[in-house]
């Protein structure tokens, strides 16, 4: 369990406390998923929504890219792919919050399609 104390996975998380509030209805998966966790660093749990396990995972990477980075795509500026950058960390942050806007907000769901469109773009481009 000491390994699980280091991975950062909300959705693992509350899937553990569910597990625990649970235990006599599930009783292995808790054992299951620690097992899981301690081989892989992840849990068949974070397959059940991948679209939002894998936002989740890129976010906080995509924000520390942007902080440290040091070069763009030759054909822009530094300014230029900074924004396309916070376009992409903006359209992963709106998946990670909240999926089920997709179905409601279409502004929102424009600007996630556009993120994603330039994260598909200049995903070779993402390199230190």
């Amino acid at each position: 369990m000491k390994k699980y104390n280091k991975i950062k996975y909300k959705s693992v998380q509350d899937e553990l406390d569910y597990i625990e509030k649970h235990s006599s209805k599930i009783p292995n998966r808790k054992k299951l998923f620690i097992e899981q966790l301690e081989t892989r660093g992840w849990t068949d749990a974070d397959t059940w929504s991948l679209d939002h396990s894998l936002a989740k995972w890129i976010t906080p990477r995509l924000k520390r890219f942007k902080e440290v980075t040091n070069c763009s795509p030759s054909t822009l500026k530094e300014k230029q792919w900074n924004a396309i950058l916070q376009k992409m960390i903006d359209a992963f942050e709106m998946i990670s919050h909240d999926n089920y806007f997709m179905l409601t907000d279409k502004k929102k769901l424009k600007k996630v399609n556009a993120g994603l469109d330039l994260f598909r773009k200049y995903f070779m481009s993402l390199w230190w």
